[in-house]
């Protein structure tokens, strides 16, 4: 039987056809050795040598003689239901199945895909929670693989998974929910383990229990947590709830976290850093697509924070699908976290739908010094429509450093869609204007223009498409109004996601690029 969710998935198998950076192809990644092996037909009484390897049972039987080494798992499925099951009902959506023992930060725990041979071959290994008897999700909530609070190995952190194929778990498919480690940076009660990355992987196929919080990269308590080069997709609930609490990589309580060239779609969010001590992440050249069931908005929250952090965007295509769906769902959480934090969002490629809301840049009113404040430029704008109550872009009252070089679309000529609210209630607007009204009554975005863009090839799933068309409105080697810095002189570029002062090679996960790998046949049901 063919579901919605299974054309999906089908649909969302074709490579995107860009170039990988050179920081993905490490040279460990494309290591044609490790130093332990696992294999479908394994056990774990063998000594985990390519002819003698381990069972997948190990990454939880083996934590001591692996840690700090690489792990290869060799080409083809590895059923972990019956692990998700045994897990104790108790808090068990804050464990692993699957729970990898960290290294050092010298000699972080690597896990990898690799082929019969031995070498590294991303998402030839596939991780499924299916049901072997009608392929169905488990019943309890858990990580399929990672780090969890619920049962954390010797050694937290430090750990890189690379390349799986991870499908069919119910509640998140990789997670590092670390609540016994939290620590205090800058005041705030974020952060905890360091080293963790997550690589080169296809998590598709996650539902879970909402108010649980779903999400394909679940994160909480670490530092600096590196999730890069993945496509995510098909993260969608099946208990219902609150749809917010649902996204392709999720974080609470966390700190400095880098998230690039990620591909997510099918998702009720893409991100969704949650809750107000939880800041000073980036989010750069990942392209985004939401229209899952319940879609909100391609961002969530992303409030937190403390005095000097700054929370940044830029070089994103975020292309929001779903009806009334909003760029960028944020609240203003208690406490007062976000008059602390600095936005910085620029280069990015806007689209959302009729009823919809823009940019929601919660920064610090009129008390709050510079450095507590948005900085917005060459961002492009397009809507269908008319927006939301918050319009193309909302800001506090004098939470704004910096606005310029922006394109707004054709309807913020003559529409009242750039909005200010106050300090006292950050998300309700008082005042909004047309473009030029803004312009009078902020002093801002003298250089930006009200035009529709053009686009490339705008289709589904091409990030390259929403490149503009150079020479045309809204293309700065045409005329204004993209500069670099956003300042009258810098360098004319072109504006949105592939432009900038170093212009992007790569928007968006790449997997056609490392030896050429097909992804593997989707699991519908395991047998």
């Amino acid at each position: 039987m063919f579901t919605r969710r299974t054309l999906l998935k089908r649909g969302g198998c074709a490579a995107l056809a860009t170039a990988v950076p050179m920081l993905i192809r490490t040279a460990r990644a494309q290591a044609s050795s490790f130093n332990y092996y696992i294999a479908p037909t394994g056990s774990d009484s063998n000594p985990g040598t390519l002819a003698s390897p381990w069972s997948i049972n190990a990454i939880n039987t083996r934590q001591s003689t692996y840690a700090g080494k690489s792990v290869g798992v060799m080409a083809g499925t590895y059923n972990i239901y019956a692990l998700c099951q045994a897990l104790a009902s108790s808090g068990s959506q804050q464990t692993a199945a699957l729970s990898v023992n960290g290294g050092t930060a010298g000699s972080p725990t690597l896990i990898a895909s690799c082929n019969a041979g031995g070498v590294y071959t991303p998402r030839v290994a596939i991780i499924t929670a299916a049901n072997p008897s009608g392929g169905g999700y488990p019943t309890n909530p858990c990580g399929m693989i990672g780090q969890g609070g619920g049962n954390p190995p010797p050694n937290l952190g430090n750990v890189i998974i690379d390349g799986f194929y991870i499908t069919r778990g119910f509640q998140y498919g990789v997670n590092f929910y670390l609540n016994s480690t939290e620590v205090a940076i800058n005041g705030n009660g974020d952060g905890g383990a360091t080293g963790i990355e997550v690589r080169n992987c296809e998590i598709v196929d996650i539902g879970g229990v909402v108010d649980n919080n779903v999400a394909g990269v679940f994160l909480q308590n670490c530092t600096g947590a590196w999730i890069h080069n993945n496509k995510i997709h098909s993260v969608q609930p099946t208990t219902g709830g609150n749809a917010t609490d649902v996204a392709g990589i999720f974080s609470y309580f966390c700190y400095s976290n880098i998230y690039e060239y990620n591909t997510i779609y099918d998702c009720n969010q893409a991100f969704r850093d949650k809750f107000y001590p939880n800041g000073n992440h980036t989010l750069r050249y990942n392209y985004i697509e939401i229209n899952g069931l319940f879609p909100t908005g391609a961002l969530g929250d992303g409030s937190g924070g403390s005095v000097g952090d700054t929370y940044t965007v830029y070089n994103n295509v975020f292309n929001v699908i779903g009806a009334g769906a909003a760029l960028w769902y944020s609240n203003v959480w208690p406490n007062g976290k976000s008059e602390n934090t600095a936005y910085a969002f620029y280069n990015n490629t806007c689209i959302f739908p009729s009823g919809g809301n823009g940019a929601f840049l919660p920064a610090g009113g009129a008390n709050v010094g510079a450095s507590a404040k948005a900085t917005h430029y060459n961002n492009v704008y397009q809507y269908a429509g008319t927006p939301n109550y918050q319009g193309v872009i909302a800001v506090v009252a004098g939470g704004l450093a910096l606005s310029d070089y922006n394109l707004y679309g054709a309807g913020a000529a003559s529409g009242a869609y750039l909005t200010v609210a106050p300090f006292s209630n950050p998300g309700a607007p008082s005042n909004s204007y047309t473009l030029a009204g803004w312009q009078s009554a902020l002093g801002v975005d003298s250089h930006s223009a009200a035009l529709n863009p053009t686009f490339v090839s705008p289709t589904s799933l091409n990030s390259p498409g929403f490149a503009l068309v150079a020479g045309t409105a809204g293309s700065a080697s045409g005329s204004k109004p993209g500069r670099v810095g956003g300042v009258a002189g810098g360098a004319l570029i072109d504006m949105g996601a592939w432009g900038g002062a170093s212009p992007p090679s790569q928007i968006g996960c790449n997997f056609s690029a490392v030896g050429a790998i097909p992804n593997p046949p989707v699991i519908l049901s395991v047998s």
